[in-house]
């Protein structure tokens, strides 16, 4: 399960970014995946929910956005969303296509809570 590990790479990068406190307010992780990146989204859930047990993060959610697969054709310039199984313009027919979009992983942004102050 690759997932795990990505998930755990999101984690690290996330508390990279974060001082110890902001990690212990940390309420949310807003990836972006592509259609055609081989992840699973409930699975890249339930790797997140087991690395980020126990950790200054614990409380955070992973909000996951799925992109659609988009191509470029080089023949008729159309950028079209398909299905990953048929890499083909759906305007021309033509199978010269570039992907534009689709295949990404990406850390969209990180939510935190403000601190009470009492």
């Amino acid at each position: 399960m690759h997932e795990l590990s990505i998930a755990k790479n999101i984690i690290r990068i996330a508390g990279e970014h974060l001082s110890p406190d902001e990690q212990a307010l940390l309420t949310k992780i807003r990836v972006r995946i592509g259609k055609f990146s081989t992840i699973v989204p409930d699975l890249l859930q339930s790797g997140f929910e087991a690395a980020v047990d126990g950790t200054a993060m614990e409380n955070a959610k992973l909000e996951i956005t799925v992109i659609p697969l988009r191509v470029q054709c080089n023949s008729c310039g159309e950028v079209s969303e398909i299905e990953p199984v048929d890499f083909t313009c759906p305007v021309c027919c033509s199978n010269d296509v570039d992907v534009v979009e689709g295949n990404e992983i990406m850390i969209e942004n990180l939510e935190i809570t403000e601190p009470i102050n009492h």
